[in-house]
C-alpha cells in the first residue's frame, strides 16, 4: 500500500491476519497487567503476597526437598531467558523472541508451579494434571488476576462470566485491536480466547477418536454434542491463557509472533507476559515458603544467585526482588 502526503510517498505495511492477532494479544496482556495494577495499586508485590497468606493460613511445613529446589533453579534460569530482551531494553531483540517468550514464561510457572507441589506434598508432573489441579484446587487462595476464572460457553461471548467478577464487570462484544477498553474487559477476552481454544481442542479431539456406525469420519459434531463438550470444560485460568498461548507459538501460528506491528505493540505484548512471569513466580515461591519455610527458599535461591550473578545484576534482580517481599511480609 502507498499514502501520497503532498509530493511525499510513504510505504506502509498492510495489515495481515497475522500482525491483526498478535495486536489483539499484546493488547489483552497489556490488560491482564493494568488489571493487576489497578487492583493492587503502589504496593502491588506486597499486596498479592499478603493476600496468598492469610488465604493458605497454617500449613504444615517441610523440608524442601533437592527435586523441588532444582526445579526452582530451572523455573528461574528459564525466567532469566525470558527477560533478556528486556536487561538490553532493544527492541530488535524483543521482535526476535516474540516466538520464543510465550514458551519461556510458561515453563518458568510450570516448574516453579512443580516444585510447589513437592513442598505441598503432593507432587505434579504432567501438564494436563497440573493446569486441572490449578483450577479446581489453587485459585481459591490467589488474588487476581491470577484467582479469576472464567466460566460458561465460549461460542457465546454472553454466556460467559468471571468468577469472582471484577469490578461488577459484564460481558459485551468488542474488537480487542482496540485498547479503549477497561482492563477488566481484556482480561476477560484473554480468558475466553482460551476458553475457546480449549473447546476447539476438545473438538478435534473428539472427531478424531469417534466414528460413525459404517465407519467413516465426522465432518462435524451430532447433534448435543458440542453442549456436551461445554458441559466437560472446567473453569478457565490465566494459566490455561498462557498454557495456550504457547501452544498457539510453537505449534499453529508462529507467524502470528513474526508479524510486521509498531515495537510499542511488541513492548505492550512483552511487558504483559513478564508481569504474568513476575506476579505468577512471586506467588509461587510466597507459597513455597508457608510450607518450607523462608529460609529454605532464601538457600535455594541463593545457590542459584551465586551461579547467576556472573552475568550481571539484572539477572539475579527479579528474584531478589521478589524474596525481599516475601520475607518482608513473613
Amino acid at each position: 500500500m502507498v499514502i501520497n502526503l503532498s509530493s511525499e510517498r510513504i510505504e506502509v505495511d498492510p495489515l495481515t491476519d497475522e500482525t491483526a492477532n498478535f495486536i489483539a494479544l499484546a493488547n489483552v496482556l497489556d490488560g491482564i497487567r493494568e488489571h493487576g495494577l489497578r487492583v493492587h495499586n503502589a504496593n502491588h508485590d506486597s499486596t498479592l503476597v499478603t493476600h496468598l497468606n492469610q488465604k493458605v493460613g497454617n500449613v504444615q511445613t517441610r523440608p524442601l526437598e533437592a527435586d523441588a529446589q532444582r526445579l526452582l533453579r530451572v523455573a528461574w534460569q528459564t525466567e532469566l531467558a525470558a527477560r533478556l530482551s528486556e536487561s538490553f531494553d532493544d527492541p530488535d531483540l524483543r521482535r526476535i523472541g516474540a516466538l520464543s517468550l510465550p514458551m519461556q514464561a510458561y515453563y518458568a510457572l510450570f516448574n516453579a508451579r512443580r516444585a510447589l507441589s513437592i513442598a505441598a506434598g503432593a507432587p505434579i508432573y504432567s501438564h494436563t494434571s497440573m493446569h486441572k489441579d490449578f483450577a479446581n484446587n489453587r485459585v481459591g487462595v490467589l488474588p487476581p488476576p491470577w484467582g479469576i476464572v472464567l466460566n460458561g460457553d465460549p461460542r457465546s461471548t454472553l454466556d460467559c462470566a468471571m468468577a469472582p467478577n471484577p469490578r461488577g464487570f459484564t460481558p459485551y462484544k468488542f474488537n480487542p485491536m482496540e485498547r479503549s477498553h477497561a482492563p477488566e474487559a481484556h482480561l476477560f477476552y484473554a480468558l475466553l480466547i482460551a476458553r475457546r481454544w480449549k473447546f476447539e481442542e476438545a473438538r478435534k479431539k473428539w472427531l478424531e477418536n469417534n466414528r460413525k456406525h459404517d465407519g467413516s469420519r465426522y465432518v462435524r459434531l451430532p447433534s448435543g454434542k458440542p453442549d456436551e463438550l461445554v458441559d466437560g470444560l472446567r473453569p478457565t485460568t490465566v494459566l490455561d491463557f498462557l498454557y495456550e498461548l504457547r501452544r498457539r507459538a510453537n505449534y499453529e501460528k508462529a507467524d502470528e509472533f513474526l508479524s510486521s506491528a509498531d515495537d510499542a505493540v511488541v513492548k505492550r505484548y512483552y511487558d504483559g507476559i513478564l508481569y504474568l512471569v513476575t506476579s505468577g513466580l512471586l506467588l509461587t515461591e510466597a507459597q513455597i515458603a508457608l510450607f518450607a519455610g523462608t529460609d529454605a527458599l532464601e538457600e535455594a535461591a541463593t545457590t542459584w544467585i551465586s551461579r547467576a550473578q556472573r552475568i550481571g545484576s539484572s539477572a539475579t534482580r527479579p528474584l531478589k526482588d521478589r524474596l525481599a517481599v516475601i520475607k518482608s511480609v513473613a
